[in-house]
């Protein structure tokens, strides 16, 4: 009677509070029920419950032990079910036991025993033990412990430690996978964006001439010196823009709030007087800001911002200068034919002293259907301003080196004469100024 209520009176609640820290389910419930059916008097039915635990891990042991005559005792034994008595031949040979299992080797000691108690079939003294040996049990459990959360279990071999790297590896692969979805979705995002930005060039009226890439001798032996030295270039395939930028293609970008206010009106656009030919700041006249004419008062950033909201870009200066004289190094946009009043509008009585809406000379056009790349208004190309063409790249790719703040102008404008209509024609322009002579145009890789 002392023995029973000492086994009533044992600290349950301790062992309750050793029971929450076990994360595996299984195990937590199976020794719950052991803990309920002690509590209950079902002493023999704990010991049952008990059993049961220590079956599963023995055969998973016995699977790990060599194919020899002493494995083979205890499946027979297990077969049989001498549990205990397999559990007392491990607990007095615990070398036997493969590397293959970790396992706490005091926490098999007394499994042994406990099988000794219970061979010899006294239930008082195995019930105590039993509850003894779940307390224990509860304590070296290195897997219940929250500051080892990470370590082996008692219950857990090599083999399940592999199926944990397995799962972790099947997690990587998931984590891979999400990472490409994610990946893709990224793609798709940027697909719809482009294909928005598409739309807006063709709602505004861009209209795209595709230039086939190739080879071609960049520069000439008659013109400037900054048009020197002739050098090789090849330039992949693109598309740019068959006319200028217009007023109108323009300021369908102001209102989408993604690029500035040009400086037609703000007073601060360089002006060229026609009467004098001297250069002041002040507000464009309205002659020049029809909705068909090319874009005047732009700063390079402007242009810039323009060609990203569509998509696209500014020419490099070699596609620029290949879009207009093509393989062969045509001298004019049209081909071989002297530069004159209806090929391009300059100022050699051709212009009015203005420009024209665009496209206005299509005798003036190249062989691909560009318009105006000779006359109307210079154009901002990206590469920065160089006196000459030695160290230029021969890639196509835009020559950066040097002062961002001098950026080239091509094309000739309205107010040059004709022998700015060729199409190795260059010029320097402060990329934060803004006048009525310069414009641009888009380019578009493919």
């Amino acid at each position: 009677m002392a023995l029973r209520k000492k086994l009533e009176t044992a600290d349950y609640r301790a062992i309750e509070k050793k029971l929450a820290l076990v994360s595996d389910e299984r195990i937590r419930g199976d020794f719950a029920g052991i803990l309920k059916k002690y509590r209950a008097g079902e002493r023999q039915n704990a010991l049952l419950e008990f059993r049961h635990i220590l079956e599963r891990f023995l055969q998973r042991i016995i699977a790990s032990l060599p194919d020899d005559a002493d494995s083979g005792k205890l499946k027979d034994l297990m077969k049989n079910g001498k549990t205990y008595k397999v559990i007392k031949i491990l607990s007095e040979d615990l070398e036997c036991i493969p590397r293959t299992i970790t396992i706490d080797l005091n926490t098999i000691r007394e499994w042994g025993n406990f099988a000794a108690h219970y061979s010899k079939e006294k239930d008082e003294t195995t019930s105590s033990t039993l509850l003894t040996l779940v307390s224990k049990t509860l304590e070296v459990e290195e897997w219940i412990s929250t500051e080892n959360e990470n370590r082996g279990s008692i219950f857990r071999t090599r083999n399940e430690e592999e199926q944990g790297r397995k799962r972790n590896a099947r997690t990587a692969a998931l984590c891979a996978l999400g990472l490409v979805a994610v990946a893709i979705a990224v793609l798709v995002v940027l697909l719809v964006r482009w294909q928005q930005k598409q739309s807006r060039a063709e709602n505004i009226g861009i209209e795209w001439v595709t230039i086939k890439g190739g080879s071609f001798q960049m520069g000439s032996k008659h013109g400037g010196e900054n048009e020197k030295p002739i050098h090789p270039v090849t330039v992949s395939s693109f598309k740019i823009s068959k006319t200028e930028v217009t007023f109108g293609q323009f300021s369908a970008c102001v209102k989408a709030r993604e690029c500035e206010e040009i400086h037609a009106r703000s007073g601060q656009c360089w002006l060229r007087e026609a009467e004098d030919g001297e250069w002041k700041q002040g507000t464009l006249p309205e002659s020049f800001q029809h909705e068909d004419k090319p874009v005047l008062c732009v700063t390079w950033d402007h242009a810039d911002a323009f060609a990203r909201w569509i998509g696209g870009r500014l020419p490099t200066e070699a596609e620029w200068e290949f879009a207009a004289g093509g393989k062969l190094g045509r001298k004019y946009p049209w081909g071989i034919d002297e530069a004159d009043c209806d090929r391009a509008v300059t100022e050699d009585g051709c212009g009015e002293m203005t420009t024209w809406p665009v496209c206005s000379k299509p005798k003036g056009n190249t062989p691909d259907g560009l318009c105006d790349m000779a006359g109307n208004v210079w154009e901002w190309v990206q590469d920065h301003w160089h006196e000459s063409y030695s160290g230029a790249p021969e890639d196509g790719s835009a020559w950066l080196v040097g002062s961002p703040h001098k950026r080239v102008m091509r094309g000739g404008g309205w107010n040059d004469g004709l022998d700015k209509a060729t199409t190795t024609s260059r010029d320097e322009g402060s990329g934060g100024d803004c006048s009525n002579r310069v414009g641009f145009r888009v380019v578009m890789e493919i």
